[in-house]
């Protein structure tokens, strides 16, 4: 699921306002939490156009809520441990491009 920056920081909201919306009741959302890590990590790791600090932010903050509530996406315990390490990554990717952009 690869879409470029400009795409990412647009939808960036829509993705934040669905996995702060759904829950485990929801039959695949464990998967799709897992799935939309992986998108922004790759928007993180790749090296084209810089965000704006309010996309950071907003990354940063997505991922500190999605950390903090893994039984929201899942019941079961291997999911939520993949979706918490997905999410590590996230945040590890951030840390990253932060100190890439300073540089």
């Amino acid at each position: 699921m690869f879409m470029g920056p400009i795409a990412f920081s647009y939808y960036l909201p829509v993705i934040d306002r669905y996995l702060r919306e759904i829950t485990h009741e929801e039959e695949g959302c464990d998967t799709e939490a897992n799935i939309l890590g992986h998108v922004v990590q790759s928007q993180l790791d790749s090296n084209e156009a810089p965000f704006s600090a309010s996309i950071v932010q907003e990354i940063e903050a997505l991922s500190k809520f999605v950390l903090s509530s893994p039984t929201r996406y899942s019941d079961g315990e291997g999911a939520q441990a993949e979706i918490l390490s997905t999410w590590g990554k996230v945040h590890s990717a951030l840390e990253n491009y932060r100190s890439q952009k300073r540089r």
